[in-house]
Protein backbone atom coordinates (compact mmCIF):
# COMPACT_ATOMS: atom_id res chain seq x y z
CA UNK A 1 0.00 0.00 0.00
CA UNK A 2 1.70 3.50 -0.43
CA UNK A 3 3.21 2.90 -3.71
CA UNK A 4 1.25 4.24 -6.44
CA UNK A 5 -1.31 6.60 -3.63
CA UNK A 6 1.56 8.17 -0.99
CA UNK A 7 0.11 7.69 2.27
CA UNK A 8 0.65 11.47 2.95
CA UNK A 9 -0.38 12.32 6.19
CA UNK A 10 0.54 8.76 7.13
CA UNK A 11 -1.72 9.05 10.19
CA UNK A 12 -5.62 7.86 10.09
CA UNK A 13 -8.09 10.54 9.57
CA UNK A 14 -11.35 9.42 9.49
CA UNK A 15 -14.09 11.75 7.86
CA UNK A 16 -17.75 11.33 6.41
CA UNK A 17 -19.33 11.13 2.83
CA UNK A 18 -22.30 11.62 1.79
CA UNK A 19 -23.09 9.28 -1.44
CA UNK A 20 -25.46 11.22 -3.68
CA UNK A 21 -25.53 9.07 -7.14
CA UNK A 22 -28.22 7.15 -8.75
CA UNK A 23 -27.63 4.13 -10.50
CA UNK A 24 -26.93 6.33 -13.60
CA UNK A 25 -24.76 9.06 -11.62
CA UNK A 26 -21.95 7.37 -14.50
CA UNK A 27 -23.84 9.41 -16.71
CA UNK A 28 -23.58 12.61 -15.24
CA UNK A 29 -22.14 15.84 -17.15
CA UNK A 30 -19.41 16.26 -13.92
CA UNK A 31 -18.05 19.15 -15.54
CA UNK A 32 -21.25 20.98 -16.16
CA UNK A 33 -22.68 20.24 -12.59
CA UNK A 34 -18.80 21.76 -10.97
CA UNK A 35 -20.09 24.66 -13.25
CA UNK A 36 -23.10 25.04 -11.72
CA UNK A 37 -22.42 24.17 -8.38
CA UNK A 38 -19.80 27.24 -8.28
CA UNK A 39 -22.40 29.35 -8.90
CA UNK A 40 -24.67 28.54 -5.42
CA UNK A 41 -24.14 29.92 -2.47
CA UNK A 42 -22.80 27.70 0.67
CA UNK A 43 -25.69 27.99 3.36
CA UNK A 44 -26.37 25.56 6.17
CA UNK A 45 -28.91 22.85 4.75
CA UNK A 46 -30.82 19.80 6.64
CA UNK A 47 -29.85 16.13 5.62
CA UNK A 48 -32.99 13.72 6.49
CA UNK A 49 -30.99 9.94 6.55
CA UNK A 50 -33.21 6.68 7.84
CA UNK A 51 -29.40 4.53 7.93
CA UNK A 52 -25.70 5.01 9.32
CA UNK A 53 -23.68 2.94 7.54
CA UNK A 54 -19.58 2.52 7.88
CA UNK A 55 -17.44 1.28 5.14
CA UNK A 56 -13.90 0.57 4.82
CA UNK A 57 -12.88 2.46 1.99
CA UNK A 58 -9.13 2.41 0.12
CA UNK A 59 -7.82 2.82 -3.41
CA UNK A 60 -7.49 -0.39 -5.63
CA UNK A 61 -4.11 0.75 -7.39
CA UNK A 62 -5.53 1.79 -10.44
CA UNK A 63 -7.97 4.40 -10.29
CA UNK A 64 -10.31 3.17 -7.66
CA UNK A 65 -11.93 4.06 -4.72
CA UNK A 66 -13.62 1.00 -3.24
CA UNK A 67 -15.18 -0.34 -0.23
CA UNK A 68 -16.37 -3.40 1.60
CA UNK A 69 -19.91 -2.26 3.82
CA UNK A 70 -18.91 -2.96 7.25
CA UNK A 71 -22.30 -2.43 9.19
CA UNK A 72 -25.46 -0.32 9.17
CA UNK A 73 -27.58 1.27 12.41
CA UNK A 74 -31.01 1.99 11.23
CA UNK A 75 -31.53 5.93 12.64
CA UNK A 76 -34.80 6.30 14.34
CA UNK A 77 -36.79 8.82 16.10
CA UNK A 78 -39.80 10.85 16.00
CA UNK A 79 -40.49 11.45 12.37
CA UNK A 80 -38.88 7.92 11.24
CA UNK A 81 -40.70 6.13 9.14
Amino acid sequence: MGERFNLIPAAYYPHASLAYAGPEGHLADRTGLKVALSDVEAVPVTVHARTLSLVSQWHDGTSQIVWEHLASVPLGGANAR
